[in-house]
């Protein structure tokens, strides 16, 4: 078992994606995952979520449609990267790079 820690954007949806597959699947699943989501998702990746991460699994239905929004990213501009990024496309830069490699730029 490995411990959980904030994961890249694309490990983070795959992850997730596991999980909500299974449980469009198994019917058993889902309801563990609705009760329970925190022990539940531990014990499907096999992995250990700390005590100060909360989960919450919400269920969309026909009328009530859930959005998420992550984490605002940390980003910090300097004197020479003032570019207006606005109209980047998210392949403009390595979601994967070491944020700390790159001066004046952080990903949440």
């Amino acid at each position: 078992m490995f411990f959980f820690k904030r994961k890249p954007i694309v490990v983070h949806n795959e992850m997730m994606i596991t999980v909500i597959t299974k449980a469009c699947k198994d019917e058993l699943f889902r309801k563990e995952l609705l009760h329970n989501p925190k022990e539940t998702i531990e014990r499907e990746l096999n992995i250990k979520i700390p005590d100060d991460v909360k989960i919450i699994v919400q269920e969309d239905t026909e009328k009530v449609i859930h959005l998420t929004l992550p984490p605002m990213p940390k980003i910090i501009i300097t004197q020479e990267s003032d570019t207006d990024y606005s109209s980047s496309s998210s392949s403009d830069y390595d979601r994967d790079h070491d944020p700390g490699s790159t001066p004046g730029r952080y990903y949440c």
